[in-house]
């Protein structure tokens, strides 16, 4: 049992000033008389592209971030399938290769 959580029109409490709406328990939603709520999951997050991510800023692989130049290869997977990216060693930046 995790207790009861008031459900409210903007997430606030109703002390300061949201619309009480109905009350959840348990996982089940308790709506108040009169009262439709319309329950939204949240959308999964999509893989990221390799084309979104910044490219490094020389051929040494430096950070366009930071511009460290401490960056080590390993193997993400992207929309595109798997591929090899850069990261960051100091500000833990993605990035992609200077010659792709």
């Amino acid at each position: 049992m995790t207790g009861i959580v008031v459900i409210t029109h903007n997430g606030r409490m109703p002390s300061e000033g949201g619309k009480r709406m109905g009350y959840m328990c348990d996982g089940r939603i308790f709506p108040l008389p009169g009262i439709s709520i319309t329950v939204v999951r949240p959308t999964t997050p999509s893989r990221p592209k390799y084309a979104d991510l910044p490219r490094c800023r020389s051929a040494a692989n430096r950070c366009p971030n930071c511009g460290s130049g401490s960056t080590n290869y390993f193997m993400i997977s992207f929309a595109e399938g798997g591929r090899s990216a850069l990261r960051c060693e100091e500000c833990d930046t993605l990035m992609r290769s200077y010659y792709d």
